[in-house]
């Protein structure tokens, strides 16, 4: 970049006010429109100036390629090379030098450098640059930044930069953070729409547009194609269109991907004068960030690879979806950087999008961010967040980590997930290496990591994951192989990082490091909520997972009865396995996927236990014995689980014990004995594991019979009390005929004694338990209610006259005397004469 393109940059006449803002404020929000110059222009004016000199600046780029692309342009500026005063740290590069100042850094690469140093000590600024893409990483990023300028750095400086800034979000947070805004450097773009043709697939109407496209710079003059789409296998396809059919006659078609090695991407960037015209074919890594000189028509698909977590099959998905408004002006701003330009847009001009993308925060798998925050030594919901991750995602992230053994059962991180956090890679993939090196199996593991991470290495169908190894191998023994030379570059360059990673010397691995038949055993300790075993053969078997969830499987694994699945996908019905290897029974038991249990089952035929035993592995039965008693703890545990379900229905009641539970409820309530144990139904129901469960039979006979619970709930009142109670609370009552009549105190708050009205002859006192008149049932001869009362005195009375003229000639043989207080009791009627 010359001088008089530096000063022409809209950012270059407010860069003192961005530095006096920031040094002042502590927190910026930058809103620069495509091609003002933020990117390079502001860390450059920032190293120089005075409130900045003392500390080194940390620039984020949300990926590899505008990283690279960054440090180039400001080392140039500096007039010198990567790695003296600007460095470059990603993932798969490092240049940097102890005199290094400002440092740019990938999203991860922030992540690790904040765990290793709390305190960020040296490091006095934070640009977040491209903020608006709000990737996981970079809200994780951003939260423990946060959290260590509250706990510890209050001079720490936070830059917030972007095009398309979500500056009312993050002021939401700061408290009304200044905001500047800088228009961009860019000529009027013209804006077509070409909405798909029935049944035209995304690299269809991109070969189509691009074709159009390049009849347009023919007409108006010379320049490349942008053509935007959404992952690498689209561009592949959009190649082999436009080769195969010559639209690409006089242009050469390159290609801009994440995948690239640094010198093709260079190359991208910085053509030689006097080239061709080009065809790119780009992922979304040209929309922000990077300048790609000659770009006058944009071919837009609209789409973009999102990773977006499934609740209803528990794993992530890569889904194609439609970029946002601001995604699309991004994109639209490539055509129109050094001169007017034309953006040609594969959809309908009326389509509804959204303003922004949703945050990766919204829709990814979680585990990343809560190990990184148990890390930190924090609660994920201990931290800000611009947006505050999903409960259920958390709740399933913290499942999934202890699972894999990197949280301990209080959600505390263990040695294991330590080891796991530092290594950079999914916390699956982490768990698998650290087992990997315990075992010997380090190499495989390492490969199989970077096999993971560079997904479809081969592309097609195979299902085994053994083929991809084999593959790998038979390319480091320098054969012919299926699988592509960048990508197993690519897996040989991220293979030996992460056993430097792990702690093991970066030699080159070889062929003779690998073993295919590992591939099994590495997936489950990685995937064990994947084991699956087979439960139908067939050109597409199916298969039931560890969490119980089905399955099926296009392609063969072999004869394996048993698989750890890699890549999945949900369906309306079954899960889809794309990417399995095939394991044992022995690898199940032996713990790799968590140790299996042995569980004892219990099912009733009344109260009489039939009990098998299974050891299980989550959902999967390893094993499986009928016909076993079960320890009489389990069988205890058994009896309880079906009471606390099912209630006290379940349990075999007879009359004595309903009436004995009566009994005592009225002696409590009016006999004052409030201290006995109460035998209300809620309260049983509540404590039946003390009076109950103790005095079951747990030798493999029925656990509860009537007895049972009759003797049960003798022994919950006590042997001294049920004296007293059959004082206080007879079960039966003499009436004055010296019939012994069965008082009911099960109907009522207050007990029942029904008998024949001439049984109460000769009485005048109603009889009574604890003080209270008994509720009598007075009945005509034939056993019909004549009266009910707690009054008898009253009732000879008030009532027996007009009963006795009622009844006496209906009933003649029964004694209907003028006094009945005076009267013989019977039971019988009259002799007949």
């Amino acid at each position: 970049m010359t001088t008089n393109e530096t000063l022409s940059l809209p950012v270059y006449s407010r860069l003192d006010e961005i530095a006096a803002t920031l040094a002042h404020d502590r927190t910026l929000l930058l809103h620069a429109e495509t091609g003002a110059g933020k990117t390079t222009l502001v860390p450059w004016h920032l190293l120089s100036h005075r409130n900045f000199s003392g500390s080194k600046i940390l620039l984020l780029q949300p990926r590899r390629i505008a990283a690279r692309a960054a440090a180039d342009r400001i080392a140039s500026l500096l007039g010198e090379k990567i790695g003296k005063t600007v460095g470059l740290r990603t993932r798969t590069e490092t240049v940097t030098g102890p005199a290094a100042r400002l440092e740019v850094v990938t999203e991860g690469i922030l992540t690790r450098i904040i765990q290793n140093d709390q305190s960020l000590e040296g490091y006095g600024t934070l640009i977040f640059d491209e903020f608006h893409e709000r990737s996981l990483q970079a809200d994780i990023a951003l939260a423990l930044s946060l959290d260590c300028r509250t706990t510890l750095r209050p001079d720490l400086n936070i830059l917030f930069m972007s095009a398309t800034l979500p500056a009312a979000d993050i002021q939401s947070i700061f408290g009304g953070a200044q905001c500047i805004s800088i228009p961009g450097r860019t000529h009027p773009v013209r804006v077509f729409y070409r909405p798909p043709f029935p049944g035209e697939k995304s690299w269809e109407g991109a070969a189509r547009l691009a074709t159009e496209a390049g009849e347009i710079l023919s007409a108006e003059g010379s320049g490349d194609i942008l053509v935007f789409l959404p992952g690498f296998r689209e561009i592949r396809r959009t190649q082999e269109i436009l080769e195969k059919g010559r639209q690409a006659a006089g242009a050469d078609i390159t290609i801009l991907h994440g995948r690239l090695l640094p010198d093709d991407q260079r190359r991208v960037l910085n053509p030689p004068p006097g080239s061709r015209s080009r065809i790119i074919l780009s992922t979304n890594v040209a929309e922000t960030s990077l300048t790609i000189p000659g770009v006058r028509v944009v071919v837009d698909t609209g789409l973009e690879r999102r990773v977006r977590y499934l609740p209803r099959t528990g794993m992530d998905h890569w889904d194609t979806a439609p970029i946002s408004i601001a995604s699309a002006e991004q994109r639209k701003g490539r055509a129109g950087r050094t001169g007017p330009g034309t953006c040609l847009r594969w959809w309908p001009e009326n389509d509804m999008r959204e303003e922004f993308s949703q945050p990766e925060i919204i829709e990814s798998d979680l585990a990343p961010l809560f190990l990184e925050t148990a890390l930190w030594g924090a609660s994920p919901l201990d931290l800000t967040w611009l947006t505050v991750p999903p409960r259920g995602g958390l709740e399933r992230a913290s499942s999934l980590l202890a699972d894999l053994g990197l949280l301990d059962n209080t959600g505390r991180i263990t040695d294991t997930g330590r080891k796991a956090a530092r290594l950079g890679l999914h916390p699956r993939l982490g768990r698998m290496i650290i087992t990997a090196a315990e075992k010997g199996w380090v190499a495989t593991a390492a490969v199989t990591a970077a096999l993971l991470e560079e997904r479809d290495s081969m592309g097609g169908n195979d299902p085994d994951f053994r083929d991809r190894l084999t593959a790998w191998a038979a390319w480091a023994r320098g054969e012919r192989s299926a699988m592509t030379e960048g990508s197993a570059r690519r897996i040989a360059d991220e293979a030996r990082r992460i056993i430097g990673n792990a702690g093991f010397d970066q030699r080159k691995i070889t062929e003779n490091d690998i073993d295919p038949e590992l591939a099994g055993r590495l997936l489950l300790t990685a995937y064990p909520d994947r084991a699956a075993r087979l439960t139908d053969g067939g050109p597409v078997t199916r298969w039931l997972m560890a969490t119980g969830r089905g399955a099926r499987l296009a392609g063969s694994l072999g004869n394996a009865e048993y698989l750890a699945a890699a890549e999945m996908d949900g369906g309306e019905t079954d899960a889809r396995i794309f990417l399995a290897a095939p394991i044992s029974l022995s690898d199940l038991e032996s713990g790799l996927a968590g140790q299996p249990v042995e569980e004892h089952i219990t099912e009733w035929n009344e109260w009489v236990p039939r009990c098998q035993s299974q050891v299980r592995l989550k959902k999967l039965v390893l094993r499986e014995k009928r016909g076993l008693l079960p320890p009489e703890n389990e069988l205890r545990r058994a009896a309880f689980d079906r009471v606390s379900k099912e209630g006290l229905s379940c349990l075999p009641w007879n009359d004595q014990a309903r009436r004995l539970c009566a009994r005592i409820m009225f002696v409590r309530r009016f006999g004052g004995q409030s201290t006995w144990p109460d035998f209300a139904p809620e309260s049983l129901a509540a404590e039946f594991g003390e009076w109950l469960i103790p005095y079951g039979r747990y030798d493999g006979g029925p656990v509860f019979t009537d007895d049972t619970v009759l003797q049960a709930l003798k022994n919950r009142l006590g042997w001294g009390n049920i004296r007293q109670l059959d004082t206080l609370a007879p079960e039966q009552w003499v009436l004055p005929s010296g019939t012994h009549k069965s008082i009911d105190y099960e109907s009522g708050d207050i007990p029942i004694i029904a008998a024949r009205l001439q049984e109460f002859f000769g009485s005048r006192e109603t009889p009574a338990l604890c003080g209270e008149p008994l509720l009598l049932h007075l009945l005509s001869p034939a056993g019909r209610p004549i009266q009910i009362t707690r009054d008898l005195d009253g009732f000879w009375d008030r009532s027996y006259p007009e009963v006795k003229k009622e009844l006496r000639g209906r009933y003649p043989r029964h004694s209907w005397p003028d006094n009945p207080r005076e009267a013989e009791p019977t039971s019988r009627a009259k002799p007949r004469k």
